[in-house]
């Protein structure tokens, strides 16, 4: 049997070689998904675009809700299927660890609040599927 091989260093070697019957199976096997992964390639490009494209809509779609509630101050929408949950926007302070460390590990205890970080989370609208949550329930219950 033929048999051509990708080293790591991009090398292709190409020579006989004999495969036992398990081996033999495991490589027609391989082949096998590599034709259908090969036939499946064009299929998986245009989902994952779809996905991105879906993603890319719902972000805007939630920044448009979030921004309208805010404006309305409405806090929550909740139906018999979706809750929609405004979550206000917040400051965290953390502590900027590798400056630290670069500066001084051993000192680390004693001047970590000298290292304090601020970052600005931004406010974003949480979507809840209840019926999602429901069945979540049911299966831990």
């Amino acid at each position: 049997m033929k048999y051509q091989a990708t080293e790591s260093m991009g090398d292709t070697l190409t020579g006989d070689i004999v495969l036992s019957a398990d081996q033999r199976k495991i490589a027609g096997r391989v082949q096998n998904l590599q034709l259908a992964y090969e036939r499946k390639q064009e299929e998986f490009a245009d989902a994952i675009k779809q996905l991105k494209d879906a993603e890319a809509s719902l972000k805007k779609a939630k920044d448009d809700l979030y921004e309208a509630m805010s404006e309305g101050d409405i806090k929550t929408i909740e139906s018999d299927i979706l809750k929609i949950t405004v979550v206000e926007p917040t400051t965290v302070k953390t502590v900027d660890s590798k400056a630290i460390q670069a500066r001084d590990p051993r000192m680390w205890k004693k001047i970590e609040e000298s290292y304090l970080k601020t970052t600005n989370r931004k406010g974003y609208v949480k979507i809840t599927d209840k019926r999602e949550r429901k069945s979540a329930l049911q299966i831990e219950g």
